[in-house]
């Protein structure tokens, strides 16, 4: 197989996985460049962690070190630390034999990625020639496996081996260990900091019954009706929010610059924006690529607006790129992308050089009145302890960034606790979410855990509905269609083969399907439109209800109903049934023109009528009053 490349994302790099055929002799050099030669691109798992209270004592790269057996090759390696790494195609091992440590270690950590085939690599961690740890290799990108083992002063043979090597000839696939670094590491004294919790329990602070997930004024008792907030006793009803600006407040992620199908398929993604009807796309600077440009620019066209994600390089001509383009078709500027993931692995400054490029690309932008009609965004963060790090840098934003996944969870599950972290250090600002989304491989243990395609399709449409309620101007979802075609292989395992709204030939999943009816629903242009109120209330079975009052400029109230129930378990990757309830919805007396949609059972009314009170089986799916 020819080696192929890609263009490298900002967001998402480029990464290689090995799948040669297992030679069963001693190889030359001639073997080992046609191995080579075999490297096929698939993607990068992010891992999510949170900063350890260790420090190095002593860093080893595993192409300094020995191989005990010839299966053992050096070669070069683009995501490597020093783009070099070592491969182990049977069972070996690498030695470092005078690692001189000044004080006593209390872990290993081991940089290395894994081959799989029919399971995953087992690599055993060898202290002075004695087995004190494993750990099993599951990422086919590069993660850290932390094996913890007390290491007194003084010299020491550190072993690291590949112990269950297997070739399968029928199922073409070979289990292989790829090694990067070694880093012996100290215990230091400090105070831990706090991960992102997986399930956040819910709170009411002001005790009216609504959860602060869904409570616009969480410190004022208020009925559910208004959204946990009191009622002025001039109030006629229910304060409408823009259906215009709801629609505007949907953006989906893309890899234009990937040079393979499907993201070179230009034709397809604009009509896949349009038919979705989804007006934001984020993606990348491509600064040295016209091509790129040109494809931007048949987006642009088509009316797609665009958020731009800045790289550390060149960021004068990043804005002249910008400039460049029509105005109005750039909605927002952001700075660097995760750099605690990723330009942390590249340089040890990376935060320092964040935050320059953060105050630099705010002067620039801000100083331009060519460019003052562009959202300026802070930089986003994959670890909750950076914010600490990075500090307040709201004087040089207009929108807080953040990247709240589900996890495979509700959507309102964790969110608030995500604002919360963020508004430490933000200055008040308001919210862009430009990663936010479920991934379908249902049996990913790594990273962002799964959802299933049916549990996605009906959390999609309460995510946006919910992070619109929270007043986030803009969420992303990451992303449009997914990278890499379904084998068995993909579907199970590889979240970044799944994250799509859409399959790989462009055919809707359920969550593109609930997008795209709402989107048709609501669909209005009319943003500087103020919208009305509407006197409604609800009754029956309002326990975990959520909703928000929509109007079109055309008049018409559109009121989205649904319950933060949970509809699958990510850990044990189980579908749970849906529980509807019965509720009623009365417009005070009045006769309305009503008509129901579910999101998730089809594009026609489940029922029609004109009435004063609707009686509605409401559960988990999000449901939508069209009413005249």
């Amino acid at each position: 197989m020819p080696k192929t490349k890609t263009t490298k994302q900002p967001d998402h790099p480029a990464s290689e996985v090995y799948f040669p055929l297992k030679p069963r002799m001693r190889i030359g050099a001639r073997a080992v460049g046609w191995l080579m030669a075999t490297f096929a691109l698939i993607g990068v798992i992010t891992i999510w962690s949170s900063a350890a209270a260790t420090k190095p004592l002593a860093t080893v790269q595993a192409e300094a070190m020995k191989p005990n057996r010839s299966s053992v090759f050096k070669f070069y390696d683009s995501r490597a630390i020093d783009k070099v790494a070592v491969v182990m195609f049977g069972n070996s091992a690498i030695e470092a034999p005078n690692v001189e440590l000044a004080e006593e270690a209390v872990q290993v950590s081991i940089r290395a990625r894994g081959q799989q085939c029919l399971g995953a690599p087992q690599m055993q961690l060898k202290l002075n020639g004695k087995a004190v740890g494993m750990a099993t290799v599951g990422s086919t990108g590069y993660q850290d496996y932390t094996i913890s083992t007390k290491i007194p002063p003084g010299k020491h043979k550190i072993e690291i081996g590949f112990i269950n090597d297997y070739y399968s000839w029928q199922r073409r696939c070979d289990r292989n260990l790829v090694v990067d670094q070694v880093v012996v590491k100290a215990a230091v004294i400090a105070a831990p900091v706090p991960g992102l919790p997986q399930n956040p329990p819910p709170t009411d602070s002001d005790g009216d019954g609504v959860p602060d997930s869904s409570d616009n004024c969480p410190n004022q008792p208020g009925p559910l009706s208004n959204q946990g907030c009191p009622v002025p006793a001039a109030a006629t009803g229910v304060q409408a929010k823009s259906a215009a600006s709801f629609i505007d407040s949907i953006g989906v992620n893309t890899h234009i610059g990937y040079a393979t199908y499907p993201y070179n398929d230009t034709a397809k993604v604009k009509d896949s924006l349009q038919k979705l009807g989804i007006r934001n796309f984020r993606d990348g600077d491509y600064v040295n690529d016209p091509k790129v440009q040109a494809k931007f620019k048949t987006l642009f066209d088509a009316g797609a607006k665009s958020t731009i994600i800045t790289s550390l390089d060149n960021l004068d001509q990043q804005i002249a790129l910008i400039k460049s383009y029509p105005k109005g078709s750039v909605a927002a500027v952001e700075g660097i992308n995760e750099p605690d993931c990723f330009t942390a692995k590249q340089r040890s400054d990376w935060a320092q050089a964040a935050q320059e490029h953060q105050k630099n690309m705010w002067n620039k932008l801000n100083s331009d009145p060519a460019l003052s009609h562009i959202d300026v965004l802070g930089t986003s963060f994959c670890r909750a302890a950076t914010y600490k790090t990075m500090g307040d840098l709201s004087a040089h934003f207009e929108y807080n960034n953040f990247h709240p996944y589900p996890g495979g969870n509700p959507p309102e599950a964790n969110l608030d606790y995500n604002l919360n972290l963020a508004k430490q250090f933000d200055g008040g600002k308001p919210f862009y979410a430009t990663e936010t989304g479920y991934n379908n491989a249902i049996y990913n243990p790594w990273g962002h855990l799964p959802a299933s395609t049916r549990a996605a399709g009906i959390y999609m449409p309460r995510l946006l509905l919910n992070n619109f309620n929270k007043g986030i101007k803009r969420s992303f979802i990451y992303e449009l269609v997914d990278q890499r075609p379904i084998n068995n292989w993909s579907l199970t395992f590889d979240p970044e083969a799944n994250f799509g709204l859409l399959r790989y030939d462009f055919s809707e999943k359920p969550a593109a399907s609930a997008i795209r009816r709402l989107t048709t629903l609501l669909g209005d242009t009319n943003t500087s439109f103020s919208p009305g109120k509407l006197d409604y209330s609800i009754s029956g079975d309002t326990a975990n209800l959520q909703q928000m009052l929509l109007q079109k400029s055309n008049g018409t109230f559109y009121l989205a109903l649904w319950r933060t129930d949970t509809v699958w378990d990510p850990r044990r990757r189980v579908e749970l049934p849906l529980a509807n309830k019965p509720v009623s919805v009365s417009f005070k007396g009045q006769s309305k023109s009503v008509k129901a949609y579910n999101l998730n059972t089809g594009d026609t009314p489940i029922t029609s009528s004109q009435t004063a009170d609707l009686p509605l089986s409401l559960g988990a799916e999000v449901q939508i009053l069209e009413i005249k």
